[in-house]
């Protein structure tokens, strides 16, 4: 089998963030080929790995000069990579588990939280106003808030959920659907999910507004938790309907 039908077969997933979809998998999925096949390289180190991108980026994030500047906004698009890159290995490998994908959510969630109070701390020093710290903690609470409700619904939706439910696995597309995919990603680049979050806040690191990406992140994190709320409801009262 080919490099370029390896590739396609990577593809075991359908992504639904926009900078997933057009930047993070088709490189993650390059890469997790061109990683060399030992077993102590597994899908759940490649999710601490990029848990410990975030956190490092958290850090470089409180420094004011250009090499923390731009170290902080390279480890930022390493942790989008990596997000794609433990699923993309979980299920090319068959070793997907249940543990493994509790991991990916928890750690992404609680990643984003420290994330955010390195953001709201640096938003604060360069504007001088407190209240961006708050607001900023508030963005990751949020975020923490859909992982929960997506878990606590996970728990009633089956009665023994499985890896390859949970993880989104997909059947494999030809290359024509494989393009598709990729150009029908940029129509959910308003939906300003959790991996779309990490090419915004560069974006906003940037040009040095930071004032404006505190709010974009409590407002677009907290019209989320909103909108999840509200259809995990919708949901969860159908099935007491039973009618779902």
């Amino acid at each position: 089998m080919g490099f370029g039908e390896r590739y396609r077969r990577l593809f075991n997933k359908r992504g639904q963030d926009w900078w997933s979809i057009i930047f993070g998998y088709p490189v993650g999925r390059f890469l997790v080929l061109l990683m060399p096949n030992f077993k102590w390289i597994t899908p759940t180190l490649l999710t601490f790995l990029g848990f410990g991108a975030r956190l490092g980026a958290s850090v470089l994030v409180l420094y004011t000069d250009r090499a923390s500047m731009v170290a902080c906004l390279i480890l930022l698009q390493v942790t989008t990579v990596l997000d794609a890159m433990d699923g993309t290995l979980a299920r090319y490998r068959k070793m997907g588990s249940v543990t493994g994908a509790f991991y990916d959510k928890i750690l992404d969630g609680i990643g984003l939280f420290i994330l955010g109070v390195g953001l709201g701390m640096r938003a604060y020093t360069e504007t001088g106003d407190p209240w961006l710290i708050p607001a900023a903690c508030g963005a990751g609470a949020a975020y923490i808030a859909v992982c929960y409700m997506y878990w606590v619904v996970e728990a009633v939706r089956e009665e023994q959920p499985t890896a390859a439910s949970l993880s989104g696995e997909a059947p494999i597309p030809s290359w024509g659907g494989i393009a598709q995919e990729w150009l029908a990603g940029w129509k959910e680049i308003i939906r300003f999910n959790e991996a779309d979050l990490y090419f915004w806040v560069c974006l906003f690191m940037v040009m040095g507004q930071w004032r404006i990406m505190v709010y974009f992140l409590l407002i677009t994190q907290g019209f989320t938790m909103i909108k999840r709320g509200f259809d995990h409801i919708r949901y969860l009262s159908k099935l007491d309907r039973g009618t779902s």
